[in-house]
């Protein structure tokens, strides 16, 4: 396992991702996602939004890119098309 898939799972007891809305274009995707954890040590439930951006080059996605709400991530996506 990597070192920041040990961090995350020293971290947190549950991790889910929420998708919530997707944006398709011909070079990239957007995706609204919800992040839902639970802490390892206090238990506390968190609900966290991001945005991500799938770039594709032909059938295969060349780069995600991570973003701390979903705007950001259809602007950044929005700037590939142009």
């Amino acid at each position: 396992m990597s070192e920041g898939h040990v961090e995350i799972d020293e971290t947190w007891a549950e991790l889910f991702p929420v998708p919530e809305n997707i944006a398709i274009s011909v070079t990239a995707s957007s995706h609204s996602v919800g992040l839902k954890t639970r802490g390892r040590a206090s238990g506390v439930p968190v609900d966290s939004p991001w945005g991500a951006v799938y770039d594709f080059r032909g059938d295969e996605v060349s780069r995600i890119r991570t973003f701390r709400d979903h705007g950001e991530a259809v602007r950044a996506a929005g700037r590939l098309a142009e």
